[in-house]
């Protein structure tokens, strides 16, 4: 018994043990695997081209497809055709398939397949601002894939202040700007509109994701969720620090 007949019988048992008769492992070329006909899910250029460049950087596919052998010797992918045709781009000579088994009509198969196109969660975006601010690497940042809209949604958390008849307010605002003039010029222009008791603070654009995770992490070290209240406390923890160091 060679290599490979082993490493299917080893699969095979773990998928019995795993699944039953309902589904199992196969190593496959992904070159030979079918892609369905139709497929409602499509990517963009540039995030197909990172999912080709994460295969590659990884040497493997590190989610496995999900696939259904209509015939015997023929693989077809029902869920995954991306990472397929990723692997493919990227020379992986051989990754690891879920296979459904026994009989499925048109009906069921299609059925599956939009069904792990379309159940898909939801981000909480203040938790993915923070694990976002936990990534330093510009590389590992690409690697992470969000779209333009996630960063987008990140891109506008404020701190933002509230009012009530029993407490004075006052507005401060952390403007996060580049250096290029022009887009200076915008800021200020757009802050002038203020009202006159407003504060405004400034700092380089480059400082945000700095900033950005110092507030998460007094969140979590005083247990609270609001920003103001979030803010105030990194104040307390820098004006302690500074005690210390004096």
């Amino acid at each position: 018994m060679n290599t490979e007949q082993q490493e299917g019988q080893s699969l095979d048992a773990l998928a019995r043990e795993l699944f039953g008769d309902a589904a199992t492992f196969r190593v496959a070329d992904p070159s030979t695997i079918r892609l369905r006909k139709e497929n409602a899910r499509y990517f963009k250029k540039d995030v197909f081209k990172q999912l080709v460049d994460n295969v590659k950087a990884d040497g493997m596919l590190s989610s496995m497809p999900l696939c259904y052998e209509p015939e015997p010797g023929v693989l077809e992918v029902l869920s995954g055709n991306h990472r397929v045709k990723a692997s493919v781009a990227a020379g992986i000579p051989r990754i690891l398939v879920m296979v459904l088994l026994g009989e499925l009509d048109e009906s069921r198969l299609t059925s599956i397949q939009l069904s792990h196109n379309a159940l898909v969660g939801l981000d909480d975006p203040q938790v993915l601002a923070s694990l976002w601010a936990k990534i330093r690497e510009t590389q590992d940042r690409l690697y992470a894939g969000l779209s333009s809209d996630a960063l987008g949604e990140m891109e506008k958390v404020k701190l933002v202040t509230f009012t009530t008849p029993s407490l004075a307010t006052r507005t401060m605002t952390f403007a996060f700007v580049d250096t290029d003039a022009a887009r200076v010029a915008e800021v200020l222009d757009a802050l002038a509109s203020l009202p006159k008791s407003a504060t405004v603070h400034a700092a380089p654009l480059e400082m945000f994701d700095t900033f950005f995770a110092s507030l998460q992490q007094a969140k979590v070290k005083a247990d609270v969720k609001n920003s103001a209240l979030a803010m105030s406390r990194l104040i307390e923890f820098a004006a302690r620090a500074m005690e210390d160091a004096a």
